[in-house]
């Protein structure tokens, strides 16, 4: 896959065009099956990644003021979106209109990565509430 292009819309929108990745903090959720690290901030759209290891869930929830793009690079699950039940894997993009309710389990073996991005930003705030790996 190309996504040159995908970075390159992405750069444009958010406040801080550069950062080094591995400089970024990593969150980890209160059950220890998800880890987020936050890689963009600002601007108009935001940008994170997602390691989510067997077992993981994300109940159903909504975001009223922003669509979501997942962008799966490694690893299955299974997400409910609006009253669609979809099998996810890599190698698929999913769009998340905003107001959609939705939800996750990870059911593959190994852990699920993936990149997502909020347009506009706000809803990856909920992650800096969570513990930092060291």
């Amino acid at each position: 896959m190309h996504f040159g292009p995908v970075i390159a819309l992405l750069l444009a929108l958010v406040a801080t065009p550069v950062v080094r990745v591995v400089d970024r903090p990593i969150h980890v959720s209160p059950d220890g099956k998800s880890h987020v690290q936050l890689i963009l901030e600002g601007g108009e759209a935001s940008m994170s990644r997602i390691t989510a290891f067997p077992g993981a869930a994300i109940p159903v929830h909504v975001h009223p003021h922003s669509d979501e793009v997942l962008l799966i690079e490694a690893g299955a699950g299974i997400m409910t979106l609006g009253d669609k039940i979809i099998q996810i894997r890599a190698g698929q993009a999913i769009r998340i209109p905003k107001g959609t309710k939705h939800s996750f389990v990870q059911t593959g073996k190994g852990p699920l990565r993936a990149v997502q991005v909020y347009a506009p930003p706000g809803p990856e705030q909920r992650f800096k509430k969570w513990r930092v790996l060291k």
